[in-house]
């Protein structure tokens, strides 16, 4: 039989950009099953930034030349498209690369909005060679999840030139299952999974939020099976449109991100009707919390019609 409560998660390695996990002991063959669906799940599923356009000053595409730039535009475009970003906003952002004269040009020298933070400001992007050259690009920033290929409708806009893009700050996701043993057991399966990040993200986080999304979709599924799916929508209809029962904005039953979960069970908060009539500011002061989970939060409140403030003013 499948014991639970006897296989164990552990942590082996923990950096900026390289996590090492294990999972075990497992029956055998649910190793592969299940590492190949958590793997999976990182790889598709975790939500990060990147440039989806640009706009290069007096360039009209992407096979031109800047005087004074070592680089062609197609060249300084394929470096942009290695930054690692990290936007605490759902919206999108506008940065800035404006530089002139002699100059390596990095990451670095990017201006930022108080939303977007880059992991590699040493990222080199090209370089200026004469003392007259001028570089000017302004780039848009978006959120999103796996990969994005260039919106072309956007070149109808003057001087855009839009970009593919790969949202993951995953890098590289490496799953082995190896044997182990329990006493007399000893064909059990045990899952090593490493975990690569661009830096934006810590490979615990990743793995914690793929954890919560297979969660929801095997919770899902037995909803499914046991009909309790259909109860609760019979349920919902009886309802007043405007009102939501207490025991349903229970933090640990809502479909709130694995961090923001996280962050209000550790600040002692059971029911989201806990925190109502918080300002914006209060709520950004929850321990673990930060700008973006902040803002799920605040959106999350409003939805369910529970009294929240914009600020303290």
């Amino acid at each position: 039989m499948f014991a639970v409560d006897k296989f164990k998660l552990s942590v082996k390695k923990e950096e900026k950009n390289c996590g090492i996990f294990e999972i075990g002991p497992l029956p055998k063959g649910y190793g592969v099953t299940i590492g190949n669906a958590i793997r999976r799940i990182i790889l598709s599923s975790i939500e990060g930034a990147a440039v989806t356009s640009v706009k290069v000053n007096g360039v009209k595409h992407e096979y031109s030349n800047i005087p004074g730039v070592m680089d062609d535009v197609l060249t300084i475009l394929l470096r942009i498209k290695q930054l690692a970003i990290k936007s605490y906003s759902k919206d999108a952002q506008k940065i800035e690369l404006k530089v002139k004269g002699k100059k390596v040009v990095k990451a670095k020298d990017i201006t930022l909005t108080g939303e977007v933070e880059i992991a590699n400001p040493e990222l080199h992007i090209t370089e200026l060679t004469e003392s007259k050259a001028k570089l000017s690009i302004e780039m848009q920033v978006e959120r999103g999840a796996g990969y994005n290929p260039s919106d072309e409708e956007m070149r109808g806009q003057v001087g855009v030139i839009p970009l593919d893009a790969n949202f993951s700050p995953v890098t590289k996701v490496v799953m082995d299952v190896t044997k182990t043993r329990v006493e007399q057991q000893t064909d059990l399966d045990q899952i090593k999974l490493e975990i690569h990040t661009n830096g934006t993200v810590a490979p615990k986080e990743v793995l914690e939020e793929s954890l919560q999304l297979y969660n929801r979709v095997t919770k899902r599924l037995v909803d499914l099976i046991s009909g309790e799916e259909e109860q609760e929508e019979t349920e919902k209809k009886d309802e007043k449109p405007d009102e939501a029962p207490s025991s349903d904005l229970d933090i640990d039953k809502l479909n709130l991100s694995a961090r923001l979960t996280n962050s209000l069970i550790k600040a002692g908060y059971k029911n989201l009707t806990e925190l109502e009539g918080m300002t914006f500011d209060q709520i950004k002061e929850i321990r673990g919390l930060g700008q973006k989970s902040a803002e799920e939060l605040f959106d999350i409140m409003k939805s369910y019609k529970l009294e929240v403030k914009e600020s303290t003013s």
